[in-house]
């Protein structure tokens, strides 16, 4: 990023600036003015380039911190769409819950506090629990609704 200010100085301001140097002369009047602008204009596109550069980083950032979430989030859901046959084996259908439940409670640490992800994991979470008939088991910070945990629980 400096460098490239500093590239950018040397090619408008640069043979100027080294000849007033190395003349050991004052820069004054239109040929200061002339520099000083050339110099802001310089430093100015430098830091657009470090902004656009910058928002591409955080932009590649964020993919990194949400892709594990979205795949134990697309995982727990593939596990819980392939319990929900009537044609499945009980033992089956409470691997597949337990899995599922697993998948979910990784989302929750991979959404890194970011609430509205945390809350759809936690739902999802919540709701294994329940198909697993275990609605004890819910977490008591669990964002699930009250009724649907009573509801669940005297069906269970």
């Amino acid at each position: 990023m400096i460098e490239t200010i500093v590239a950018s100085i040397s090619m408008k301001v640069g043979s100027r600036l080294i000849k007033a140097m190395a003349e050991n002369r004052d820069l004054n009047g239109a040929d200061a003015g002339d520099l000083v602008t050339a110099l802001l204009e310089a430093v100015v596109s430098g830091q657009d380039k470090a902004n656009e550069d910058l928002l591409r980083l955080e932009k590649k950032i964020d993919v990194l911190t949400t892709n594990p979430y979205h795949a134990a989030m697309t995982a727990g859901t593939r596990l819980l769409s392939d319990a929900a046959p009537a044609h499945r084996r009980a033992e089956d259908r409470r691997d597949m819950l337990n899995q599922a439940r697993q998948a979910f409670a990784e989302a929750i640490g991979h959404a890194h506090g970011r609430a509205l992800e945390t809350a759809r994991a936690e739902v999802m979470y919540g709701l294994t629990w329940l198909a697993l008939g275990s609605p004890l088991d819910l977490p008591a910070d669990s964002s699930m609704p009250v009724e649907l945990v009573h509801n669940a629980s005297s069906v269970a």
